[in-house]
Formats: structure tokens, C-alpha cells, sequence
């Protein structure tokens, strides 16, 4: 041991056949048992990837948001994973898909949630500024506008205030679960911190933005149907804003939007083909999109309590 590092060995657990509770950019998690999850990692390498996780979710307990701990750390196949005591969970998209009737309590438990989180003030230097995250992508998505609008684009994303309160960052329906009659959030590598306007962008996408060149998109993610999502999406933008005038929620909607797809195109231009016919389409449906709300927002800023 004064000659090599030496640790004891993780002991292996399959996910076979286990049902997908949650899952984030960089993982799923499963139900083992009634008893305890594990959420799996992408990366073959994780351990770096499983302690930050670890890190973020402590710090979201001392700030009061409700989250779960790993207390193991596994081999599952040729990956690592986390262990966690969650009992009984249930993600609230296998809620929405399979108990219509409980759609209003997913809205409710979903912005009360969510409003917690930006309302918790992160002490300064814990958690990287999510503003940074968007502006990288305009080196990407510029070049697809007019010069006139992308200077716009750029111009308004950079004017959005740095906020210290906390962001999720991958805020849908698969990362909220109910467990033991406790709403949790997991899936916290994505901590940050940031103005509102931010996450609400990530959240239109992953119950519109993503599938609105293709609706099946979301069935195939979250497991109910788009138009499902879509009323999801309205139900918890009026909630948020505590407000029914469409005005307001329509002028609010248009800058989350213009965000939206500047991460859809972004992510697009990093990730897709840039030659298969389905992927350009929907490039395209994207940028005439962002191209017709920049020409009726001036700034991507609003209201929070």
C-alpha cells in the first residue's frame, strides 16, 4: 500500500429489468427495490462525476431543498453508480402518464418546488453562474441569423443579471419524484446559479421545445404524450407567475423561448449531423422561431418575487 494505491473493490449491481424512475443529462436512475435506487452514470468514469453529485446535494439539503443522499457506491456493468434510500419512489412522469386525475397536484408540487429553488440564496462561490452556459452558445447559434438579430440575440443574453439563487438545470418531470408522501428533486450534478429566466428556457424545452419537430419525442422521454406536456408547461408558466392574463404570460413566455432555442441550437449544432435532412429541418424550424421573437422582445428579463 506505500507503493500503490489499494481500495477495496465495489460490489456489482444489475439493472436489469429495474423500472426507470428518473433520468438526467448524465444518467438514469432505477428502482432496485421498495427500498432503495441507483442512479447510473454515462461516463465509464465516474467517480469524479458520482462525489461532485454528492457535494451538490449536500449543500441542497443545508439550504432546505428536499433531495437524496447516495450512501453506496457500486459497479453496474462496465459503469459506476450511486445508491440511494428512497422508498417506494415514483417519478412524477410515470404519475402523468399513468394517473390523469393527479395532474393538478404534479402542477402544484411542481412550481412549489420549483419556487423554492429560486428563492434559496447559494453562498457566493459554491455553484458556477449558469449565464456563462448560455452565452457559450452563441458562438454557435450567431452564425445561423441575420446579423442583425444575432447581435440582438447576443446583446440580450448578456444583459441577464447574474442572480446567486440556485438553478436546477434539468428540472422535468423524470428528476421529481414522491417518495415515502415527500416531494424530492435528484439528478443534482447541474446545480447553478442564475436569474429564473434560465431554467424556465431548459424546462419549455423538455416539454416543448424538444419535441416540436417531432411530438413523439416526448412520449418516447417522458412517457406521455406531447399534447400532455405542452398543457403541462401552460399549467405551471401561470402557476410560477401566479397569473391567468395572457398578456403577461404570453410577453413572458416569448424571452423564455428566445433562450429555449438558443440551447436548442446550441446543443443542436454540437450533437446532430448538420447534413441529415431531419436534423436541419428542425435547425430550421428552431431559428425561424428565435427569428420572430427577437423581433418582439427587447429584453429577457422579468418580474420574480
Amino acid at each position: 500500500t506505500e507503493i500503490i494505491t489499494i481500495e477495496k473493490a465495489y460490489r456489482r449491481v444489475s439493472v436489469d429489468g429495474c423500472e426507470v424512475i428518473g433520468e438526467g443529462e448524465n444518467g438514469k436512475v432505477y428502482r432496485l427495490d421498495n427500498e432503495t435506487a441507483v442512479k447510473t452514470y454515462k461516463n465509464s468514469g465516474a467517480i469524479d462525476e458520482i462525489q461532485h453529485e454528492r457535494e451538490m446535494a449536500r449543500l441542497s439539503l443545508v439550504l432546505g431543498i428536499p433531495t437524496a443522499i447516495s450512501y453506496d457506491v457500486v459497479k453496474v456493468d462496465d459503469t459506476y453508480g450511486a445508491v440511494f434510500e428512497l422508498l417506494d419512489p415514483k417519478s412524477f412522469s410515470s404519475i402523468l402518464a399513468i394517473e390523469p386525475d393527479k395532474f393538478d397536484l404534479c402542477v402544484r408540487e411542481y412550481v412549489d418546488l420549483l419556487k423554492k429553488l429560486h428563492t434559496t440564496q447559494v453562498p457566493q462561490g459554491k455553484l458556477p453562474h449558469i449565464n456563462d452556459r448560455y452565452i457559450r452558445q452563441l458562438d454557435y447559434v450567431m452564425p445561423l441569423l441575420p446579423t442583425e438579430l444575432s447581435e440582438k440575440l447576443s446583446r440580450l443574453t448578456k444583459a441577464v443579471p447574474v442572480y446567486n439563487t440556485m438553478i436546477h438545470g434539468d428540472f422535468h418531470t423524470k428528476n421529481i419524484i414522491i417518495s415515502k408522501g415527500e416531494t424530492l428533486i435528484i439528478d443534482m450534478d447541474t446545480l447553478s446559479v442564475g436569474h429564473p429566466v434560465f431554467e424556465l428556457a431548459q424546462i419549455y424545452n423538455c416539454f416543448v421545445g424538444y419535441s416540436e419537430y417531432d411530438h413523439r419525442q416526448v412520449m418516447r422521454f417522458q412517457g406521455f404524450p406531447y399534447e400532455t406536456s405542452r398543457r403541462f408547461w401552460k399549467c405551471c408558466l401561470s402557476l410560477y407567475l401566479d397569473t391567468d392574463d395572457t398578456k403577461k404570460l404570453t410577453e413572458t413566455e416569448n424571452k423564455i423561448r428566445c433562450l429555449s432555442y438558443l440551447k436548442l441550437l446550441g446543443w443542436s449544432m454540437r450533437h446532430h449531423d448538420p447534413e441529415n435532412p431531419d436534423h436541419m429541418a428542425e435547425r430550421a424550424l428552431w431559428v425561424g422561431e428565435l427569428s420572430e421573437l427577437l423581433t418582439k422582445v427587447d429584453s429577457f428579463e422579468f418580474e420574480t418575487e
